[in-house]
């Protein structure tokens, strides 16, 4: 069976930067613009992406400070060169830096301690694996495991650094209590549902080296109707989306 990934030539234009994704291992998802627009990055001044993929991520963060300097480290070579392209197509070409290699090699060579690294890991453990090589790298964790992400982020990471990811809801607990054990503690958390009465499916997660009080809620995407956009998402990602608009104070 063929290891090449089908084609979507088609990009998807954001309000401030286009991003093209038919060469990467995982195609541009919610999960990505949702920690893309909800990681607390605004006061950091260096960031480092884990996985970067087609760069969603990282333009996201560029976009919310203007001040940052980001890194990505990306360890399949397609997604890799269109990451690239779309950050030297932005406007914020200059503040972005990529490696191809795995974060595990990234780690033991890299001398800088950042403010902030952000991934949406690979987290599909027993799940049947995809025929598609470059699709079992990024969504199985077979090339990073949660316990790799926690213990080589906690030594990349400065005295005040922080840790955020999104992954599964079912997988939250296991994560928390393995940043515990490497010494990064929960402080911001919240549990996503598509509609009210959903269950939670993904869980937005803020680890720091300094505890502090957790602070936790909830985000709902969609109205009972489960087509209207709710007004804490329209919130959160109407700086990206072309067709979202700031929410009106009577929604």
């Amino acid at each position: 069976m063929s290891s090449v990934l089908p084609s979507k030539r088609k990009p998807f234009i954001f309000k401030q930067f286009t991003i093209f994704h038919d060469r990467c291992a995982m195609p541009l998802s919610t999960d990505s613009v949702l920690l893309g627009s909800w990681a607390p990055i605004e006061t950091d001044h260096l960031i480092l992406e884990v996985g970067s993929g087609c760069g969603i991520i990282s333009l996201m963060m560029a976009q919310r400070n203007y001040t940052c300097r980001i890194d990505t480290v990306e360890i399949d070579p397609e997604s890799f060169q269109q990451g690239l392209e779309n950050f030297r197509n932005s406007k914020w070409a200059d503040r972005i830096w990529t490696y191809c290699e795995s974060f595990q090699s990234f780690s033991q060579k890299n001398s800088n301690l950042y403010d902030h690294i952000v991934c949406n890991p690979p987290f599909f453990h027993k799940q049947l694996r995809s025929p598609y090589h470059n699709r079992v790298i990024s969504k199985h964790a077979v090339s990073l495991t949660f316990a790799e992400l926690i213990s080589e982020s906690y030594k990349l990471l400065n005295e005040k650094g922080k840790l955020s990811v999104i992954i599964p809801y079912t997988e939250k607990n296991f994560f928390i209590q393995e940043s515990t054990k490497n010494g990064l503690f929960c402080i911001k958390e919240t549990s996503i549902r598509s509609a009210p009465e959903m269950s939670f499916f993904r869980s937005l997660l803020t680890f720091s080296k300094e505890p502090a009080a957790l602070q936790k809620d909830v985000l709902t995407l969609y109205e009972k109707d489960k087509k209207t956009l709710s007004k804490a998402f329209k919130a959160l990602t109407h700086p990206f989306y072309l067709n979202v608009n700031p929410p009106r104070a009577k929604e």
